[in-house]
């Protein structure tokens, strides 16, 4: 039960993905500091916009008629980009605000733990 495979799940990657989606990720591919991660993530963000937006333009509109799902089927692939951009950073904000409350509550426990004793 506990052997490599269990000690590889238990990254701080792992155990938020399974609290945010309730599986785990099958590779932790979540790479560099938080301040690289949320930097990269930022630059596909807009690099995404800027791709989506040159897609808009281009696009023959006229080709799909009124046909909505069309429509939604090809602005969905045009905001590919965007949204899992935009989603990785949710999640290093998600994975940011939770090691933050751990680390408030070590700090709380430990102040704790000096006023019993003293």
């Amino acid at each position: 039960m506990y052997g490599k495979e269990f000690w590889k799940r238990t990254s701080i990657n792992h155990i938020l993905e399974f609290i945010r989606t309730g599986s785990e990720l099958c590779e932790d591919t979540k790479k560099g500091t938080p301040e690289e991660r949320h930097k990269h993530n930022t630059t596909s963000l807009l690099h995404g916009m800027y791709l989506t937006r040159d897609r808009i333009i281009a696009f023959d509109w006229s080709s799909v008629d009124n046909d909505a799902v069309k429509k939604a089927n090809i602005t969905d692939e045009m905001f590919e980009e965007v949204m899992n951009a935009s989603g990785e950073l949710s999640d290093l904000a998600f994975e940011m605000g939770l090691i933050s409350g751990f680390s408030i509550c070590y700090e709380i426990q430990q102040n704790i733990k000096e006023k019993s004793i003293g």
